[in-house]
């Protein structure tokens, strides 16, 4: 298991691929659901000032009790995100994807995330950009991927974050 200096990680199960996810204790629960939990834990995380890697961390805890084993980032908007669920709240978002046991190859996302930050004028575009070269970092298509000019938390497995050299920061999770 990689131990990033910004980025906290867990390790997670595979997890369905159903409508409905489920873990270990068979809760189950609806993209609405989980989505409204998201919400929840966002408003928890302002009232409570905690940081993003905390509201990340507590996002994954949340989300175990209700649909399984997700990963989850926590960012302050301007962001473009790409993930299977996402919450606002005010100024902070937070998108969460199922968990895999799948790493990011460090080296080949910091490449990459210099490269699109280059190339595109916004983030947006940095965000397509690293969608297009997902599989080179991945294997496959990312899980969930954030560009923004802010920090952005994390409490993922295997997870990458890196901040360009040109002024935004990326981050990714593998499906």
């Amino acid at each position: 298991m990689k131990i990033f200096p910004t980025l906290s990680i867990i390790s997670a199960a595979f997890a369905s691929d159903n409508s409905t996810v489920s873990n270990s204790r068979s809760a189950r629960a609806s993209k609405a659901e989980i989505v409204a939990e998201m919400e929840d834990v966002l408003y928890l995380c302002d009232r409570r000032n905690f940081d993003k890697d905390d509201c990340a961390r507590k996002g994954v805890e949340e989300l175990l009790q209700i649909a399984g084993d997700y990963d989850c980032f926590v960012y302050t908007y301007p962001a473009s995100s790409w993930g299977q669920y996402h919450a606002k709240i005010g100024d902070s978002g937070m998108t969460c994807s199922k968990s895999s046991q799948r790493e990011v190859d460090d080296g080949a996302f910091e490449e990459w995330c210099d490269f699109c930050s280059k190339y595109c004028d916004d983030i947006r575009c940095a965000r397509e950009c690293l969608m297009r070269t997902g599989k080179l970092f991945c294997g496959e298509n990312p899980a969930a991927l954030i560009v923004s000019s802010n920090y952005i938390g994390g409490w993922t497995y295997g997870g990458a974050y890196h901040t360009s050299k040109f002024s935004k920061t990326c981050a990714a999770f593998c499906h």
